[in-house]
Formats: structure tokens, sequence, C-alpha cells
């Protein structure tokens, strides 16, 4: 269930500014002082439903522990989405952030 997650890092210039949760669904909403955003959506396969602008970024599959990750990016407006499953659940990091934060903050979702 999506209740079994802890986001365990979150850059320090980002604060919590919302959140959504539902059985089957939490989305947490995060921004820093320079208008940038962050959002974490854990979610159980059946209810899942990403839809990512693939037309201006680029696209890898890397490996996020033993799971394989989808991330897409922009790096000219450095902003991207990491998306991998993990059991019964669909997770998404999604930002303006770099690659390197993506990932760490995608490594430290446990």
């Amino acid at each position: 269930l999506p209740d079994s997650y802890n986001i365990e890092y979150i850059p320090d210039t980002f604060k919590q500014t919302e959140s959504t949760e539902r059985v089957d669904f939490k989305q947490y909403v995060y921004a820093d002082n320079k208008e940038n955003w962050l959002f974490i959506e854990i979610s159980c396969i059946d209810a899942s439903e990403i839809m990512v602008d693939i037309e201006y970024n680029g696209y890898d599959e890397i490996q996020l522990g033993s799971k394989k990750a989808y991330l897409l990016y922009n790096d000219e407006n450095q902003s991207g989405t990491l998306v991998w499953a993990d059991s019964n659940n669909t997770i998404m990091v999604d930002g303006m952030v770099s690659k390197e934060e993506l990932i760490k903050i995608a490594e430290n979702i446990k």
C-alpha cells in the first residue's frame, strides 16, 4: 500500500506545500523560494496513470537499486521525471531539480 513508504530525503531548499492522500494514492508537493517544484506520487498499480510530455525530454532506463526505472529529463530547463514500479505500487518523482537530485530522492523512498 502507498502507506508503507517513507520519503527520507528532500533537498533542503524544498518545503512541503500540500499533500493528497487516498487509500490507493498519495501525492506530496514541494516548492522552494525560487518557484521550483517537486512532486512525489505513490499509487497502487491498479490506480496508476502517469502522463509525461516526452517531446522535449531525453529518455534513459536506469537501475534504481534492484528495480528498473525510467528517467525522462530536460537539460535545458533542469526538470525531469523518474518512474518505477515496486511490488504493487508505481512511484514517480517529478520536479525542477538535477538528475542527480531526482535519483537521490528516489533512492531514499523506502
